[in-house]
């Protein structure tokens, strides 16, 4: 987009994005002029319509659904400034061994349960805490302090 605004002073990006496939928080928050997921193309508030009118109004413009999901991931971000969620022992335990590169079979091994219990332990750990993945896990558990007090 860069490049083609570098070429054209004047020129409107539009980004289609497919949700199963792409990332509707990082398009949304993209330089682009105005991000619709393709989805939303069928909708009854005709989006391609306001999509239009924001164009020729030199207006940003995101779908509904792009919205939602930065929306979500806001309140996933206001949730960690505001402190950490409370954990249970057990809880802090599992996080300890996330932080210390444990995978879900070492963690199994280490806490005596099976490998699905540790795999869905470790999901509702991530749900609690807001993030997609183990590193998101780790990062936030550094940041907030927590790696020294649950093992690090």
């Amino acid at each position: 987009m860069e490049q083609a605004r570098a070429l054209v002073e004047d020129i409107r990006t539009i980004l289609i994005v497919d949700a199963q496939q792409d990332d509707l928080v990082a398009a949304g928050q993209s330089s682009a002029d105005a991000v619709l997921n393709e989805a939303d193309c069928f909708t009854e508030d005709k989006p391609v319509i306001a999509l239009s009118r924001s164009l020729a109004l030199g207006q940003r413009y995101r779908s509904s659904s792009v919205l939602a999901a930065m929306e979500a991931a806001s309140a996933v971000r206001q949730c960690w400034r505001d402190g950490p969620p409370e954990l249970s022992e057990r809880e802090h335990e599992l996080a300890a061994l996330i932080i210390n590169g444990l995978g879900d079979r070492e963690i199994a091994q280490q806490l005596g349960i099976s490998y699905e219990a540790a795999r869905s332990r470790g999901k509702a750990l991530r749900r609690k805490r807001g993030a997609g993945n183990r590193a998101q896990v780790v990062a936030k558990a550094l940041q907030l302090g927590l790696g020294r007090l649950v093992g690090g």
